[in-house]
Order: C-alpha cells, then structure tokens, then sequence
C-alpha cells in the first residue's frame, strides 16, 4: 500500500494499492478538505491559498 498526504492539511491522506491510486485517490480527499474549510468559513493555510492550485510531489 502507498500513502499519499498533504503536511499543510493535517490530517489530509489517501491510500491505494499503487502510488498512482494514492494520488488519484488523495485528489479527491483534497478537494474535499479544501471545500470543508470554505464550508466551515475556515482559513486555508497560506500556502495552499497563495498557490491558488494543489501541487502534489511524488
């Protein structure tokens, strides 16, 4: 198994059977978290809001 996160969204990771499905899989947990925090009237970090983007490393 691979596990695929995001440090700057604690708690923001995803699973899968090969890296590539980690990714595919954490997109969408990313989006999720990202949503739950303009839901929530939270503030993203810096970092991802600044991006404008989510960038994922390998």
């Amino acid at each position: 198994m691979y596990l695929a996160e995001v440090p700057v969204l604690p708690g923001c990771r995803a699973w899968g059977e090969t890296a590539e499905e980690a990714l595919h899989n954490l997109d969408g947990v990313a989006a999720d978290f990202i949503a739950s925090y303009n839901q929530h009237g939270d503030e993203l970090p810096q970092s991802i809001a600044a991006a404008g983007e989510l960038v994922i490393a390998v």
